[in-house]
């Protein structure tokens, strides 16, 4: 059985949260394997100052099923970043996801860059908080 490759991408100032508590939950999938891409292989700070060690960078990846980006006030500094934006773009194929509160310009980056071909980025349509408002169960 061939793996399912998951990339979270890492940059400057994410939220360490919004990578690592769906690393924990996506890295104990049977026949998984992920990885954190990034520019380079030298750490990359999150807002708070806990540096993370990327295991791949965006030129040597290999294919990924799945990609993860995280939040984080350093989000918006990457929107309109080239290299990040590319590694995106030549990953058609791929399913995108974000933090289910990141700014819709953000969640639906993966969907403009690679094109009307592509699969949406998961959640792409829903407003901000509206996929959580759903996902939870009603109260009483």
């Amino acid at each position: 059985m061939a793996l399912f490759r998951i990339g979270f991408v890492l940059f400057p100032r994410l939220t360490q949260l919004d990578l690592t508590g769906p690393y924990e939950i996506l890295s104990r999938m049977r026949d998984a394997e992920t990885l954190l891409v990034a520019k380079t292989l030298d750490p990359v700070p999150s807002e708070r100052g806990l540096s993370i060690v990327p295991t791949a960078t965006f030129a040597d990846c290999p294919p990924l099923d799945l990609v993860c980006v995280p939040g984080g006030v350093g989000v918006n500094a990457v929107l309109g970043d080239p290299e990040i934006l590319g590694f995106l773009r030549r990953r058609p194929s791929m399913r995108a996801t974000s933090p289910r509160c990141a700014p819709d310009r953000w969640r639906s980056a993966p969907r403009a860059c690679c094109g009307a071909g592509a699969p949406p980025a998961i959640g792409s349509r829903a407003k901000p908080c509206e996929t959580s408002a759903r996902s939870r169960p009603a109260s009483g």
